[in-house]
């Protein structure tokens, strides 16, 4: 759909943003507010990897970087779609704002979508890869929220196999199944 109408998407994912961005003086959930106090308590030795593509892990004070994957991508990064493009660049304020033009590249010039997987899109290899060597060594597990949803699933499958042990934070109940 996006190529089609990507005013339409464009619009969606303005909204989107401006939610997320309403919410990041909140106060943040218990759940990231312990995940965050892990990450900045291990720091290295803790691998957040989150299904979510806002921001409030990093509003709440997640150090980031290499400690933070965002394996459905970022909602405040727009990707370039051009075939020879590999230009992804951060949203500014201006961005979620209610103007519905569609944003072309600063590149090349071909129009920006924004930089999430979308549901039939494979994750990011290199997303991928840092995972894979962060659980080819981890010695324990913990996961908050859906243990079921993929990759997690995957990732949780693999770690006990090889026997670590595993934490579940899941406030529906949800086990591995």
């Amino acid at each position: 759909m996006f190529y089609t109408d990507p005013t339409a998407i464009w619009s969606i994912y303005r909204e989107k943003r401006q939610v997320a961005h309403d919410t990041l003086d909140e106060e943040p959930l218990p759940a990231v507010a312990q995940i965050v106090r892990w990450a900045r308590a291990l720091g290295p030795a803790m691998l957040t990897v989150s299904l979510d593509p806002d921001v409030r892990l990093e509003a709440a004070g997640h150090p980031g970087g290499e400690s933070l994957i965002k394996v459905r991508g970022d909602l405040f990064r727009q990707k370039c779609t051009g075939f020879d493009c590999t230009n992804v660049e951060t949203l500014s304020a201006a961005a979620w704002s209610d103007t519905v033009e569609v944003p072309l590249c600063t590149v090349c010039g071909t129009v920006m979508r924004p930089d999430v997987v979308w549901d039939g899109e494979p994750l990011r290899l290199a997303d991928v890869d840092h995972i894979d060597a962060f659980v080819a060594q981890a010695t324990a597990v913990s996961v908050v929220g859906d243990v079921n949803e993929w990759p997690i699933a995957g990732y949780v499958r693999r770690l006990q196999s090889k026997g670590c042990p595993l934490t579940i934070y899941n406030l529906d109940g949800a086990t591995i199944g």
